[in-house]
């Protein structure tokens, strides 16, 4: 019962278009080129970090390379999670600027 309750009235709900205003879609794909850069170059320093872990923990510091090597899997996450939402709001984007605007 209380399932055909919920399907009535979430058939009332009217759905509307997600449109982006005039002119913000140049300014949010800057935004986001430049957090794609900047996360890109983070990671990489990450990578870097993580290397002068390694061979500072080979002498007698085992536990700082065991440390920078468990990093390594949180960068890579980064990494494909970055990718991953970037290219999802590229397509977002580009669906939405080639929707026609009414008002």
């Amino acid at each position: 019962m209380l399932a055909e309750l919920s399907l009535v009235l979430l058939q009332d709900i009217p759905t509307a278009e997600s449109i982006a205003p005039p002119g913000l879609g140049p300014v949010f794909e800057a935004v986001l080129s430049w957090t794609k850069w900047i996360a890109g170059a983070a990671g990489l320093g990450g990578i870097f970090v993580i290397a002068i872990m390694m061979m500072i923990g080979r002498r007698n510091r085992s536990q700082l390379a065991a440390d920078g090597m468990s990093a390594l899997p949180w960068i890579v996450g980064g990494f494909i999670l970055i990718g991953i939402s970037a290219a999802l709001a590229e397509a977002l984007l580009s669906a939405g600027a080639s929707a026609p605007v009414q008002f």
